[in-house]
């Protein structure tokens, strides 16, 4: 066999330019249409796993106000590892939060930390609000007394997506009430058919 009949022959068995450049454009926009999907599933299973964390600790803090028969707080973690943030995102305090001393509401030297849960959450917010004389506002604390009931009238924890509100994943949030009971908030639809989570005050969750 000649040369050239050998090169016409080994042509089909090959790639040409054309047909590789054609195989790398398609993976290439496969690719991005798959990424922001996977990576909108991960963020959403991110802000699940936050919102059961949430929902942990604080039947943590009631069943122990129960138990202990005195009250029992929960602050979202400041700067020096201490409460007073209203940004829950860093983690959040579990402490005795007793009336013999005088003081309640603050972490002192009379009351003992039940657990401490310190988070790194990249993209996620978590922001706590209770129904009070001017609707609802951002809080930094909860408190359960010895019967297990709460200091909010009502209130609600959020969990959020702060990269992109309205187009990643679907926000997650409970309500609490007075009672000290607490329930995940369902999604329902707006007028376009998009899936939102509204507060009990009828507002869409994280904006």
């Amino acid at each position: 066999m000649s040369g050239e009949s050998y090169k016409r022959a080994a042509l089909p068995n090959g790639f040409s330019l054309l047909s590789v450049t054609t195989t790398i454009l398609i993976v290439s926009v496969l690719s991005g249409l798959a990424v922001p999907s996977f990576m909108s599933t991960i963020k959403y299973a991110r802000m699940s796993s936050t919102i059961t964390s949430v929902s942990q600790s604080l039947r943590i803090a009631r069943s122990e106000a129960t138990k202990r028969k005195t009250g029992v707080s929960i602050c979202a973690l400041n700067s020096t590892g201490s409460c007073g943030a209203n940004d829950w995102s860093s983690g959040w305090l579990i402490y005795t939060d007793s009336r013999s001393d005088g003081v309640i509401g603050v972490l002192d030297g009379a009351d003992a930390i039940i657990s401490n849960t310190q988070l790194n959450l990249n993209g996620i917010e978590i922001v706590a609000t209770q129904l009070g004389n001017a609707g609802f506002t951002a809080s930094d604390q909860l408190r359960f007394n010895s019967r297990g009931q709460s200091s909010w009238i009502t209130g609600t924890f959020q969990v959020c997506d702060t990269a992109d509100k309205d187009k990643h994943a679907l926000p997650q949030a409970m309500i609490l009430t007075a009672a000290g009971t607490f329930r995940n908030i369902v999604p329902t639809e707006d007028a376009d058919g998009a899936q939102i989570v509204l507060d009990p005050a009828g507002d869409s969750v994280c904006g």
